[in-house]
């Protein structure tokens, strides 16, 4: 799965950037509360008791909602128990920070050393 995920993000931010040649990303919900980037990048964790229920059209497109709506409720309501992945003591390895780059989408150089947000979804309700 990581082999293809990678892929289909290097995909979808090249056409994101050939879409919209001026935007700009970060990793960092606070840089991007900050208005330092008008694109918010972030890992979603849609699986077990989080995973939506099953839709009449496409899984996928029922998981990327999960993901999207737990996103916003985190941006908006604040942390709360979102799973943080931390590297420390070690460096992370930021993938959405690379891929972004790989695209040409600007994101800043120290995002590639730095921990991405993790959001986890919750079970539908």
């Amino acid at each position: 799965m990581l082999a293809t995920g990678t892929a289909q993000t290097a995909w979808m931010l090249s056409r994101l950037r050939a879409l919209a040649p001026h935007v700009t990303a970060t990793t960092q919900p606070q840089r991007f509360a900050a208005g330092e980037a008008g694109l918010l990048l972030v890992e979603a964790f849609v699986s077990g008791k989080g995973k939506p229920v099953p839709v009449r059209g496409n899984q996928h497109v029922a998981d990327a909602e999960a993901a999207a709506r737990a996103t916003l409720a985190h941006l908006t309501a604040g942390p709360d128990d979102v799973p943080l992945v931390v590297c420390a003591p070690r460096r992370a390895l930021n993938l959405l920070a690379l891929l972004a780059d790989w695209a040409d989408i600007p994101v800043p150089r120290d995002e590639r050393q730095l921990d991405v947000l993790v959001i986890r979804t919750r079970p539908a309700g």
